[in-house]
């Protein structure tokens, strides 16, 4: 399917009519095409950076579904903390249900979640989480999930890593903690 209209990025996810497995098997993902990713640098090191890498993305009714195949450039998996997520080796994931483009992630319509592929410095079992900006961009809030409300699997590859993530529909309706 493509739109008429004329859009900065616009991509059709296929539905899937059951669940999906999280096990790093990219046999499934085959007939689902990739969206393009970028590699944020927020500190503008210049970075070694293996280029084009993209994200299959589909869903089903009781969530949304990412596959990540991460060539990584410095061949090495470097953990962080939530409060700095970026820093390390993480994916994130913006959802904008109105393409609205706010900057402030504090509207219900408007979420970011990071995903690590091998947990946090401090906590192995730490799936990723959400930051939440508030109206003004000036407060952030980090915070952690597991597994209950981030499901992934990961495993080192030769040229870097494999990811699969569900991000339940649960987590992104907008119910969560605001920042004042």
């Amino acid at each position: 399917y493509k739109p008429a209209f004329k859009t900065i990025n616009f991509a059709a996810i296929p539905f899937l009519r059951e669940p999906m497995k999280l096990d790093c098997d990219l046999a499934k993902w085959k007939d689902i095409p990739g969206l393009p990713m970028c590699v944020n640098d927020r500190k503008e090191r210049r970075l070694k950076v293996v280029e084009p890498q993209y994200v299959k993305v589909a869903w089903d009714n009781a969530g949304f579904y990412f596959l990540y195949d991460v060539k990584d450039a410095d061949g090495r998996i470097k953990k962080v903390f939530a409060h700095n997520f970026w820093e390390g080796d993480a994916v994130e994931i913006f959802i904008d249900a109105r393409n609205t483009k706010d900057k402030a992630r504090e509207a219900v319509w408007t979420q970011q979640f990071w995903v690590w592929p091998f947990g946090a410095t401090d906590a192995a079992n730490s799936t990723g989480g959400e930051a939440i900006c508030s109206a003004s961009g000036k407060q952030f809030l980090y915070i952690s999930y597991k597994s209950d409300k981030i499901q992934r699997a990961a495993k080192p590859t030769s040229e870097g890593w494999v990811m699969e993530v569900r991000i339940p529909a649960g987590v992104t309706d907008g119910s969560r903690v605001r920042v004042a």
